[in-house]
């Protein structure tokens, strides 16, 4: 790998003063990597234009670069490197073009105005945090046939603020219906929600974390083609306040709505399994509502719902119910009238 040189990037020798004084550069074409460090803490550079014989952007190029505004990748990068643009705190848009192969960990981390990303027909591998807390981040497009278990875990963590979500031209995921989620097209799963998504009556489950940690969901209906809210689906989404089941759901897994806000849960008929720990920590929730169709209970299920009164279930059942909870829950059990 060529040694650490910038003079040799921008093109011409220019001195330290200059150097540090510049806003805008554009690394000259025929150079194939961006070596480590390169513009790293550089003070006032705005705008970079990468030319189409870049490869590699290695470690750190462009970490701390507080003026950096926007990034666009050519289609010739194939790789970029460990916290190449973290940090960057006034960076706002970011395009990734279709020959990269890999962004590696922490690549745009904690770029905390970053608003908005455009990822176009990449294969890449994206590996774990590498967008980790870009907590204004309200806008991701993917297209292409990117498949989205290349999405190593935590890639989007604390980016909690996330409204529009959409994938297209991909012949794994779907935004069916302008539905601001991605649905995994032969399962029928929401793989990623946001804070806009309207659930197509087409999924048929939620997939696990699709939501967690969305500061800005308030209200979802679940509609009842879904059978299956799956792990940690809605973990974490501290203003949501409203969720309405229809009829349908039969499984809701373990911490499905943990740390959520609803004051009141209807369950219609059909369900049959509530996982442990399925709506811990909901400190809002005062009566829950659970049909008679219910056949298991995990522990813990409203750990920590400090303000619950009352879990009312169908009359006739009582003893039922108490079989499924534990002993804890026995005296928050309620018959209906019928």
């Amino acid at each position: 790998m060529k040694a650490r040189n910038e003079y040799d990037l921008i093109g011409r020798n220019i001195s330290s003063e200059e150097y540090l004084k510049l806003e805008s550069l554009k690394i000259v074409d025929g150079i194939t990597n961006v070596p480590p460090q390169s513009f790293r803490s550089h003070p006032n550079l705005r705008t970079v234009n990468i030319s189409d014989s870049i490869k590699y952007i290695y470690s750190h190029a462009f970490e701390h670069c507080d003026s950096l505004e926007a990034i666009s990748i050519p289609n010739s990068v194939v790789s970029i490197g460990p916290a190449a643009f973290s940090f960057c705190e006034n960076l706002k848009s970011v395009f990734i073009g279709l020959g990269v192969e890999k962004i590696d960990r922490s690549a745009f981390s904690r770029c905390s105005n970053l608003t908005s990303i455009i990822i176009h027909n990449s294969k890449a591998l994206f590996c774990k945090r590498a967008f980790y807390g870009c907590r204004n981040l309200s806008s991701i497009d993917i297209s292409g046939n990117i498949n989205l278990n290349c999405f190593e875990e935590g890639v989007f963590g604390g980016c909690e603020k996330l409204l529009s979500l959409k994938i297209d031209n991909n012949l794994y995921y779907d935004s069916r219906d302008n539905c601001n989620a991605i649905i995994e097209t032969n399962s029928n799963s929401l793989y990623w929600g946001c804070a806009s998504t309207i659930i197509p009556h087409s999924v048929t489950s939620i997939s696990r974390y699709a939501f967690i940690g969305n500061i800005l969901l308030k209200s979802i209906v679940i509609p009842g083609s879904v059978v299956r809210i799956k792990v940690g689906a809605f973990a974490g989404c501290s203003k949501l306040s409203s969720v309405k089941f229809e009829e349908g759901i039969i499984e809701i897994e373990d911490s499905a709505f943990y740390g959520c806000k609803m004051k009141s849960i209807t369950i219609p008929e059909g369900l049959k399994k509530i996982e442990n720990n399925a709506f811990a920590w909901c400190s809002n929730l005062a009566e829950v509502y659970l049909p008679d169709s219910v056949e298991e209970i995990g522990e813990h299920v409203f750990f920590e719902c400090r303000k619950l009164k009352s879990i009312y279930i169908p009359k006739g059942s009582l003893n039922k119910f108490k079989s499924l909870f534990i002993p804890w829950y026995h005296i928050y059990l309620k018959e209906l009238s019928a």
